[in-house]
């Protein structure tokens, strides 16, 4: 399957059907209800699996994303986990943000049940952690390595890239609501946060 991956990329005509699905959720879902080695957890747990199901291997999460956001010594970051909730707080010096994520039962993945931008003050402080961070390339350093280790499992390793600006934003940050409320009503500090992303990308 690898090779026809490969041969739609290049635009050809593949010799045969690809299937590559996403089992992390179903391999952690298993995992977390004692039904199911951790080594499957595991990147090599993974790439077995897969062959053993008789798909291609592309997605885990590992070492998914090709760049990671970095913020300078202006702002802090502090997670903290209690039972299914996660929270994540930004502080600066012109104020702080939080956003949280719980653990959805039986689908063993997270939602945001908090965004972190929901008005204007908090628009004014996601401005400024805009100023102060980068995005640095990560999982780059050994990617040539797990190709080929990809490759011997017949399959090739998913690179996420960010999200482009405004998905980013409605994604990560505010959420569809409140993301379309600020546009509306700030739609200059809106253009700005995303130009600042733009040039971030």
């Amino acid at each position: 399957m690898r090779e026809s991956f490969l041969q739609l990329l290049n635009g050809k005509r593949p010799a045969e059907v690809v299937w590559a699905a996403d089992i992390n959720y179903w391999i952690d879902g298993r995992c977390a209800s004692g039904r199911a080695d951790p080594h499957g957890q595991t990147e090599i747990g993974l790439l077995e699996l897969a062959r053993d199901l008789g798909m291609m291997p592309y997605y885990w999460y590992g070492k998914f994303w090709a760049a990671e956001p970095r913020y300078d010594s202006q702002i802090g970051i502090f997670s903290t986990a209690e039972g299914s909730r996660r929270t994540t707080t930004w502080r600066t010096p012109v104020g702080g943000l939080s956003a949280e994520w719980t653990r959805l039962e039986g689908c063993w993945s997270e939602a945001p049940t908090r965004y972190a931008v929901q008005e204007e003050r908090d628009l004014d402080v996601f401005l400024y952690l805009l100023e102060h961070r980068r995005l640095e390339p990560t999982n780059l350093d050994d990617f040539r390595q797990r190709l080929d280790l990809w490759a011997r499992y017949d399959g090739v390793p998913c690179l996420g890239l960010p999200r482009s600006p405004l998905p980013s934003f409605i994604a990560d940050w505010a959420g569809v609501e409140h993301g379309a409320l600020l546009a509306l009503d700030h739609p200059e500090k809106v253009e700005e946060a995303l130009r600042l992303m733009t040039a971030q990308d």
